[in-house]
């Protein structure tokens, strides 16, 4: 929540959306219908998806499902998620911290899993600069409780 409002922030002013911090962090649903309220009116249509993460009250099954109406999940396995995420052909996440993320777990779901960690480093996707040093780290500390285990 703290995030989203901090990004509102940077586009719709620190005092407006501190006003709406503000509110949204009340107990009376006055606030909170004030805050959304402004929100609603201030934000574009594709902005408006961030009231699901910093309405109040909500579970996380229904942000979930408000946020799948704006941003449609397609059925993947986790598993295959994260190889994914992993591999990065497309360059998507471009980012080593998030591949290591997913690569632990992976090895945090399942053993079988990391049979395919050979491909992180196999001739498509060559591990060579610094910043992937986080990746060549979360792989030989996979590899070594694997040999442990």
């Amino acid at each position: 929540r703290r995030r989203v409002l901090a990004g509102l922030a940077v586009a719709h002013g620190a005092d407006n959306v501190a006003t709406v911090a503000f509110q949204l962090a009340q107990h009376d649903a006055h606030s909170h219908a004030l805050a959304l309220e402004w929100l609603e009116v201030t934000l574009s249509e594709a902005d408006r998806a961030a009231m699901a993460i910093v309405q109040p009250g909500l579970s996380d099954g229904e942000r979930l499902r408000a946020l799948s109406r704006w941003f449609p999940l397609g059925t993947i396995d986790e598993l295959e998620l994260l190889r994914q995420m992993v591999e990065d052909t497309a360059e998507i996440w471009r980012r080593p911290w998030i591949r290591a993320c997913a690569l632990h777990a992976a090895a945090a779901m399942s053993a079988d899993a990391i049979d395919w960690v050979s491909t992180v480093e196999g001739p498509t996707r060559p591990l060579h600069s610094a910043n992937d040093a986080i990746v060549h780290e979360t792989l030989a500390a996979i590899r070594a409780r694997q040999r442990v285990a």
